[in-house]
């Protein structure tokens, strides 16, 4: 089940977040994945890859040591988009999913200024 983290926001304008289909979104994903399930995750990952559909770019994971977490940094033109690509996934993991700025247009945002 995938679930967006709110933080009290309302949408994703609320948060300052574009919705502008030609520039997009950059997203963090938590995967927890199903404990007895890993293995299975990993040789569908060997078999098919992640299944991206078009206009979704994955840029980069890690995982916890424990190897029941995975924290991935991807693109979407939408959250809507995004949550198709879970869909696919969701026997395998919870999804957690949360619109995410770079540090340099947070402070931008912060102080009023434009770098």
């Amino acid at each position: 089940m995938a679930r967006t983290c709110s933080a009290g926001y309302s949408s994703l304008e609320a948060r300052g977040v574009s919705n502008n289909k030609d520039d997009p979104m950059t997203f963090m994903i938590i995967e927890h994945f199903h404990p007895q399930r890993v293995k299975a995750l990993y040789e569908r990952l060997d078999r098919e890859g992640r299944i991206l559909p078009p206009g979704i770019n994955y840029l980069n994971s890690w995982i916890d040591e424990s190897v029941s977490t995975c924290y991935q940094v991807m693109e979407a033109p939408s959250l809507e988009q995004l949550s198709a690509w879970t869909k696919r996934w969701e026997d395998y993991a919870d999804f957690e999913i949360i619109p995410v700025i770079d540090s340099q247009t947070a402070k931008a945002r912060v102080l009023g200024k434009s770098f």
